[in-house]
């Protein structure tokens, strides 16, 4: 499988039969550059769009400013405005879901794009 950094950076998965609770797997990535080797069992893929799975009433919502956002918001004003069910709100919704569940921090609720991109 090719991967977007595959000419900087090899990597190997490494798994085990299921050994009781579940399968064992884990990832090893080596910097060629640096050489540098990094292993570890969480590696997350975000995809750019939303999965199916996700219904469209829960990107709605996320896209919506709530408490959350306003929270988060850095003292910027956060117009309490209704949410229209379009592509540009769903995107927005799934954006939002991700940068809050993987990366919750100072980031800018408002506009999640780019802290979004960073991480997909």
């Amino acid at each position: 499988m090719s991967t977007p950094w595959s000419f900087e950076i090899e990597q190997k998965v490494l798994s085990s039969p299921e050994v009781g609770i579940g399968p064992y797997v884990e990832v090893a990535f080596y910097h060629k550059h640096s050489r540098s080797l990094l292993v570890t069992d969480a590696v997350i893929f975000v995809p750019r769009q939303p999965p199916e799975c996700i219904s469209k009433e829960s990107l709605l919502a996320s896209a919506k400013n709530g408490l959350a956002v306003k929270i988060l918001s850095k003292g910027k004003a956060v117009p309490d405005e209704p949410v229209v069910d379009n592509s540009m709100n769903r995107q927005k919704g799934w954006e939002r879901m991700v940068v809050q569940i993987l990366f919750l921090d100072r980031s800018n609720l408002l506009e999640p794009n780019a802290t979004f991109g960073q991480m997909s």
